[in-house]
């Protein structure tokens, strides 16, 4: 999953496609089966995070113009995360200037969790533009 103004994220499973010494291996496999690689745009770093969840979501909320990531924006989208119960992986908020912010995230897919609500109660904070979500599925 990527797009050129986006991060790429995808689930991989430790035994499977890592190539590391089996003593990072196993610690990773403390923590879960699978990792969550995340790449973010123009990054000079890679970040992973260990997981149990075999797929997971990735959110990109894009911010109305002239809009920042403020008070308008942040003491909702906690609210809206705690309602769904997602296990949050990885996060971050750019404003490039003030006519363009956005903030993405990372969390753990679990069943029973319906896309669409989650969507549309993002897009129910205030000062949201639009939102895109995509569900990631296993890297084999």
């Amino acid at each position: 999953m990527s797009a050129d103004n986006e991060t790429l994220a995808i689930i991989m499973s430790i035994e499977k496609n890592l190539l590391f010494p089996e003593e990072v291996k196993n610690k990773l496999l403390e923590q879960g089966h699978n990792v969550v690689v995340v790449v973010p745009k123009n990054a000079k770093k890679v970040v992973m995070f260990p997981t149990s969840a075999n797929t997971g979501i990735y959110a990109r909320i894009d911010i109305q113009k002239g809009s920042q990531l403020t008070d308008a924006f942040f003491p909702e989208l906690p609210k809206v995360l705690s309602k769904f119960q997602l296990k949050t992986l990885f996060t971050t908020g750019v404003c490039l200037h003030t006519e363009l912010c956005y903030w993405e995230g990372i969390f753990e897919y679990r069943e029973g969790l319906v896309v669409e609500d989650l969507r549309s109660a993002l897009m129910n904070i205030k000062t949201v533009e639009s939102v895109k979500m995509t569900i990631l599925a296993p890297f084999v």
